[in-house]
C-alpha cells in the first residue's frame, strides 16, 4: 500500500474511532441512568421490607409482652417461688415468651438488668435442660422430664455467681464444680439418654453450666449432649457473653470459635 492510500485509511479509522466513542459515550449514560433506575427500585423494596419487617417487630413486641400465654401463670408463680419476683424488668417478659414460644433471642440489657433470669425461670418450668458452664441440679418439678439449655459463660467466675445465686434461692441448686480437664458428668444426667427407665422423681438437672474450654476439652460431654439431643431432651443453648464468638474475642478466646 502507497503512502497516499495508508493515509486515506487513517483518516476513516479516525472518524469510525470518534464515532465509535460517540456511541459508547451514549451507552455510559444509559447505563448510568439504568443504574439509577435499579437503585431507586431497590430503595422502593428495601423500604417495603423495612416497613413490613418493622410491622412484624411491633407486634411481636405487643404479642410477646403479654402474659396471656399457656405457660404464663407457671412462669409468674415460679419467679414468685424460687426467687421472689414479682414483678419484670426491661424486656424480661419478651425474652422469656420468646425462649418459651421456640425462638432465638438474642438479649441485650445493662448490667444487672436480669438477663441471667431469663434462662433461669424458663428452665424451671420447662420439661428440658439448659446448658450453662457447672452442672447445676433441680429446680424441677417432680414430675417433668428435664431437657438442656446450653450457657456458655465467658469467665468461670461469672458462672460461679450463677450457681451461687441459685442455691440461695427458696428450692436449692445442687452444682457440681470440677476445674479438671475432664468434667465428671453426674450419672443421673447420663441416664437421661434412656430416660424412659429414671422415675420422674429422679429428673432433677434443669441447667448444666459449661465453659467453652470444657466443652471443647471433654468428647465424654460432647457426645452426651449429642445423645441427649437425640432423644428430644436438649431444649437451648444459652451464649452468655456473646460478643466473645466474634472475631473481637478469638485471640483471648478461642473456644468461642
Amino acid at each position: 500500500m502507497d503512502p497516499e492510500k495508508a493515509a486515506i485509511e487513517i483518516s476513516k479509522i479516525d472518524n469510525e474511532l470518534i464515532i465509535v466513542e460517540q456511541e459508547i459515550s451514549i451507552l455510559e449514560k444509559k447505563k448510568k441512568a439504568l443504574l439509577k433506575r435499579r437503585i431507586k427500585n431497590e430503595k422502593t423494596i428495601q423500604l417495603a421490607e423495612q416497613k413490613v419487617y418493622q410491622k412484624k417487630t411491633d407486634e411481636d413486641k405487643l404479642v410477646y409482652s403479654s402474659e396471656n400465654f399457656p405457660w404464663s401463670k407457671a412462669l409468674k408463680s415460679a419467679a414468685k417461688d424460687y426467687f421472689g419476683i414479682t414483678g419484670w424488668k426491661h424486656s424480661q417478659i419478651q425474652a422469656m415468651n420468646s425462649i418459651l414460644d421456640k425462638r432465638d433471642v438474642f438479649v441485650i440489657m445493662p448490667t444487672g438488668g436480669g438477663k441471667s433470669l431469663c434462662y433461669q425461670l424458663t428452665a424451671v418450668i420447662s420439661n428440658e435442660l439448659e446448658i450453662h458452664g457447672i452442672v447445676a441440679k433441680s429446680l424441677s418439678s417432680e414430675n417433668s422430664v428435664p431437657e438442656t439449655n446450653s450457657i456458655l459463660n465467658e469467665l468461670k467466675s461469672l458462672y460461679d455467681t450463677e450457681t451461687k445465686k441459685c442455691k440461695s434461692k427458696k428450692k436449692s441448686l445442687d452444682t457440681e464444680d470440677n476445674d479438671s480437664d475432664d468434667i465428671d458428668v453426674p450419672n443421673d444426667l447420663i441416664s437421661y439418654s434412656n430416660y424412659t427407665s429414671v422415675p420422674f422423681s429422679q429428673r432433677r438437672i434443669k441447667l448444666l453450666y459449661l465453659t467453652p474450654e470444657k466443652l471443647v476439652k471433654s468428647k465424654r460431654v460432647v457426645n452426651l449432649l449429642e445423645k441427649l439431643y437425640s432423644v428430644g431432651l436438649v431444649n437451648q443453648f444459652v451464649i452468655d457473653e456473646c460478643h466473645c464468638c466474634s472475631e473481637f474475642g478469638h485471640d483471648f478466646r478461642p473456644d468461642y470459635k
